[in-house]
């Protein structure tokens, strides 16, 4: 289960993201889709970089600079099942 203050809206603006981050002290969101599902992570260092390439709005939503293609385990695991 995560909790709440690690999960952010894929239509959360990048601005906003990065107030939140202050609150977050891990510097890591899990971004949920309108089904609740979890369909990016996206970490401050993240938006770090795309603020030095100068390739964002800070207006844009969150999942646009998400990272979609992660790996997770699930929690019926233990972290000896883990390769």
């Amino acid at each position: 289960m995560i909790k709440k203050n690690y999960l952010i809206s894929q239509n959360t603006k990048i601005k906003k993201a990065m107030f939140l981050f202050n609150k977050n002290e891990k510097g890591i969101f899990f971004i949920y889709d309108t089904s609740k599902n979890i369909v990016g992570i996206v970490t401050n260092g993240d938006i770090r970089k795309y603020i030095l390439k100068k390739k964002i709005n800070l207006d844009d939503a969150i999942i646009k600079i998400a990272n979609k293609n992660f790996d997770y385990v699930e929690e019926k695991y233990r972290t000896s099942d883990i390769k």
